[in-house]
């Protein structure tokens, strides 16, 4: 009998546990719903954690920028900024949210991304992105600086460990009590 409820307790206390540390694949839409990063286009706002993936998507002529501070004075500071996907034709860009990104000191931390190409950014192309405390996306209506691959799983976050480690100790756990 003690056996019987102590898996309970596991398998319940994991289901809490991989309920609540699921990162999520955000898509970059704009006001349209559309999942293109494009000039012209308005992008709503977006909330986000860390451990989430922001995929941006285009076709055409784009780069994905992680600006130093909002696009609010015309896009002037867009040089300032740091270039993660390159200048390239048609691509999708991978942007894995970092606990470096948030400030654990207020709570919250905001991400300026745009694209530098011609008037892009003045044109609307620029995306705020708003963290907030924890490790993942409970309230959802991505490289690091220098380049390189970005997804999720080259940094290792792709979840089967977590899951494969929790569940060996919640077995363990069951067999010994």
């Amino acid at each position: 009998m003690a056996a019987a409820f102590a898996t309970v307790v596991c398998v319940a206390l994991a289901t809490l546990l991989l309920g609540s540390t699921k990162a999520e694949q955000i898509e970059v839409k704009n006001s349209r719903g559309q999942s293109t990063w494009m000039e012209g286009s308005s992008y709503p706002e977006i909330k986000a954690q860390v451990g989430d993936e922001l995929v941006f998507k285009w076709y055409g002529l784009h780069n994905v920028v992680l600006m130093a501070s909002a696009p609010d004075d015309n896009c002037a500071n867009i040089g300032k900024g740091t270039d993660l996907s390159g200048v390239v034709t048609g691509g999708e860009y991978k942007y894995l949210i970092k606990p470096t990104d948030f400030d654990e000191n207020s709570g919250v931390s905001q991400l300026k991304f745009s694209c530098s190409v011609g008037s892009h950014c003045q044109n609307g192309q620029f995306l705020v992105v708003t963290l907030e405390g924890g490790t993942t996306n409970d309230n959802n209506p991505g490289s690091y600086p220098g380049g390189g691959d970005n997804s999720a799983a080259a940094h290792g976050y792709n979840g089967a460990g977590v899951t494969a480690l929790l569940g060996s100790v919640l077995l363990l756990l069951a067999v010994i009590l």
